[in-house]
């Protein structure tokens, strides 16, 4: 997926661009920064973490992540026609207050979708990737960085997971934590969320005489109510070393 975005990206005339990405799209724009990486200016990850990459195992194989090996014909036909059922999961369980995660106007949507022939199928095959994903990370991890050394921000959220994975692969990384939020920060805190992504994005660096930039931004959330204490609500910086 990441070299179909580059070929699009490519098409639309542009080069340097900065990349976003949320939960499995986290995944995905790590795979471009470490395949383009002289082509990323900026890469921020929000919201999950990097199969193969550090001390992932802990995570995949939680209990709590079950939904990771849920995938193949039993689970369709469990989720067939209840498919508002197990979204409704994520959407409430992953966040800090189902009042204030994904509203319902857009869970209606997405259940539609979901529901017509094929989708729920084509969702759990992001699953069924994942042991592929965690052979293409090893591989992208052993081309180590220009610059070994990281820079870690002092103020962490409660959860160093993710930040600790990308201190793996990547140069001067920062956290911010988004305070009392849950998984789904752009429904949850998205005035919060959309000011620490524009101040990332726009900020001019004078360490980077090239034009690239050097950082890579991680957004994590961590909520107030401890509704998911295992969660935490981070964004942190990093720049994908050109070698990545």
């Amino acid at each position: 997926m990441a070299q179909d975005i580059h070929a699009l990206v490519k098409a639309l005339g542009k080069r340097d661009v900065e990349v976003v990405g949320h939960d499995i799209g986290l995944m995905v724009a790590y795979a471009y920064a470490a395949q383009y990486r002289n082509e990323s200016r900026r890469l921020a990850l929000m919201e999950s973490f990097l199969p193969g990459v550090g001390n992932w195992q802990p995570y995949y194989y939680s209990p709590a992540k079950w939904h990771f090996a849920f995938y193949g014909e039993t689970p369709l036909k469990l989720v067939h026609a209840r498919e508002r059922i197990y979204l409704d999961h994520f959407w409430n369980d992953f966040a800090a207050n189902p009042d204030h995660s994904v509203s319902e106007a857009d869970r209606e949507l997405y259940t539609s979708i979901y529901a017509q022939p094929g989708r729920m199928r084509a969702s759990f095959e992001w699953f069924h990737a994942f042991p592929q994903d965690i052979q293409d990370f090893q591989q992208f991890v052993k081309t180590p960085l220009q610059d070994a050394g990281f820079r870690p921000d002092r103020q962490k959220a409660a959860d160093d997971f993710t930040i600790d994975q990308v201190r793996v692969v990547a140069v001067n990384v920062r956290g911010e934590v988004i305070e009392g939020a849950g998984h789904w920060l752009m429904s949850e805190a998205p005035d919060r969320t959309m000011g620490a992504l524009d101040t990332f994005l726009t900020r001019i660096s004078a360490t980077e005489p090239d034009g690239l930039y050097d950082h890579c931004l991680i957004a994590h959330s961590r909520p107030s109510l401890g509704r998911r204490a295992s969660s935490s609500s981070r964004l942190s910086y990093r720049k994908p070393d050109k070698k990545l």
